[in-house]
């Protein structure tokens, strides 16, 4: 670990490794020697075998032991480890690729060029409890009264937490008011002591979906991400998001479907809070029309006639390999 946590300093500090360091980096991830095994014995029983995500070392070996069937899941996103060589070699190496999204395909061939066996499925969305939410349960267990921000996920620098947290102590400062910002989710980041900053920490699923619906908006502040399911789960809730600007993928989200807004520094997400805050039919117009676009584009029935289309195309392809 010691090796691996100093190759990983390296990269994260953006110094350049070589390209035999970039493998001795994943030589010292995470691996199951089961399962290569497994594969070796049994893999040419299926049609396809997919791995995800792509910076796993049971991802970079586990797909090169039948390339001919083996299906990259990237989760793929702007960071220093899209840009190494293993990476890249990887995903030339596999029949077939599948995306998220547009944004996260259009990445990939920015970074590695085309792919003949690229295709963009989706991601299959559970619906989970949202119908049987309930918003008046949560106000009374939690005993927390609108307005509030909710955030849904990991906690941790990567996921902007810090900048949400500072962005909204500042929002307070110049405004005042009621406004909470309510967390759910656990991980490292240090959450400010505030008193108007409620971290609930880990939640059940049911109280994970009262909270959705109980909440003014939803913010995703993650510049990385390939989906996000937590903007999903929002509009399941009828809420609108707020996002990241500079994250491609949860932009494309929000003006695909007109579910939402973004902000790109302060002045942005206090002017569009402000909005939100005063707008309650905003907020419904914005909630129902990422509804519709999540049944639309990410329910079951369509993930799967995209993934039989890819099926189909993967096949294809191996004849010609």
């Amino acid at each position: 670990m010691a090796r691996y946590d100093a190759l990983h300093l390296r990269l994260i500090q953006q110094k350049r490794l070589s390209t035999d360091e970039q493998y001795e980096w994943v030589d010292q991830s995470a691996h199951s020697p089961e399962l290569y095994a497994y594969i070796e014995t049994q893999g040419r029983t299926f049609d396809f075998l997919i791995f995800g995500p792509y910076l796993f070392g049971t991802t970079y070996y586990g797909s090169a032991i039948y390339p001919d069937r083996s299906i990259l899941w990237p989760h793929l996103h702007d960071e220093i480890y899209a840009y190494l060589n293993p990476t890249r070699t990887m995903y030339h190496g596999c029949l077939g690729v599948m995306f998220n999204t547009y944004p996260e395909s259009r990445l990939a061939q920015r970074l590695y060029g085309a792919h003949p066996g690229a295709y963009v499925v989706g991601e299959l969305v559970d619906f989970g409890l949202s119908a049987q939410a309930d918003p008046g349960r949560f106000r009374e267990q939690a005993a927390i009264r609108p307005p509030f921000v909710l955030y849904a996920g990991r906690l941790e620098g990567g996921k902007n937490v810090p900048l949400l947290t500072r962005y909204f102590q500042e929002y307070k400062r110049r405004r005042g008011g009621p406004l909470k910002l309510v967390l759910m989710g656990s991980g490292p980041e240090a959450i400010p002591a505030h008193p108007d900053i409620v971290n609930l920490g880990f939640v059940p699923e049911e109280t994970k979906w009262d909270a959705y619906a109980a909440a003014t908006l939803v913010c995703q502040p993650s510049v990385n991400e390939s989906f996000s399911i937590t903007v999903m789960e929002a509009w399941l809730s009828g809420v609108p998001v707020l996002v990241h600007a500079d994250c491609e993928v949860t932009r494309y989200h929000v003006t695909q479907s007109g579910g939402g807004l973004y902000f790109r520094d302060y002045e942005d997400f206090q002017s569009v809070v402000d909005l939100l805050l005063a707008d309650e039919s905003l907020r419904r117009c914005l909630g129902m029309n990422g509804n519709r676009y999540v049944h639309a584009h990410y329910g079951g029935e369509v993930v799967m006639q995209n993934l039989e289309a890819a099926c189909q195309q993967w096949a294809a392809l191996r004849t010609t390999r």
